[in-house]
């Protein structure tokens, strides 16, 4: 079988596959990278995962399944071109449909409501008040909360900060508020405090593996 796969016969078109892995699967690993990042919160998760499926869908539309591979398959016979082209499709609708049946992309989901809590662009006090209510979190000054959002729509709109992370842009906030931003505190230290996945807890267990050896 392995002789079958990567035998001369065979061997152009199983680089070929080998290349569309190696394409696409950077794209997932880009994506596992971006969720585990030390910086990162669950504000963002949303918009990491809406790119993800965006890039499996705009691939999908393109039939782009890597500039190599496209420029391979110009040089194989109809018919093979065919049945390869075929196989990476088929790749792209399982994959989208994999991510699409284990993520909610609705406009509605905790993570599409909560996204609005980065304060990287621009958002209404009714959306970040939804999000907050999203949250389930019952000590919340809603008025006050309204109250605070209006002191500080100057500050987040500022240029320095531009390119600065959620959790950057919170810290900034306090640090150059005349008043405590009691409610925005209290929302801050909720979101920030939810794990994204369980990256740092694999990191603990491997820390922990390697003094047991040692």
């Amino acid at each position: 079988m392995l002789w079958k796969c990567f035998g001369e016969d065979g061997n152009e078109v199983s680089e070929m596959y080998f290349l569309f892995l190696s394409h696409i699967l950077k794209v997932f690993s880009d994506c596992i990278e971006a969720l585990e990042a030390k910086s990162f919160s669950i504000t963002s998760v949303f918009k990491v995962m809406t790119e993800l499926k965006g890039k499996l869908e705009r691939r999908l539309k393109d039939t782009f399944f890597g500039f190599a591979v496209n420029d391979k398959l110009k040089q194989l016979t109809p018919d093979l071109a065919k049945k390869c082209e075929a196989d990476f499709l088929v790749f792209y609708e399982r994959a989208k449909k994999y991510v699409s049946e284990r993520y909610d992309f609705s406009e509605n989901s905790f993570h599409s409501k909560v996204s609005t809590l980065r304060l990287t662009t621009a958002v209404s006090y009714g959306e970040y008040s939804d999000a907050v209510q999203a949250c389930s979190l019952k000590d919340i000054d809603m008025d006050g909360l309204y109250e605070e959002y209006g002191m500080v729509e100057a500050i987040l709109s500022s240029s320095e900060m531009e390119g600065c992370h959620s959790e950057e842009r919170y810290l900034k906030l306090f640090s150059k508020a005349e008043v405590p931003l009691v409610n925005l505190r209290k929302v801050s230290a909720y979101i920030f405090s939810i794990p994204c996945s369980n990256a740092h807890t694999e990191r603990v267990f491997s820390m922990m593996t390697s003094a047991w050896r040692n």
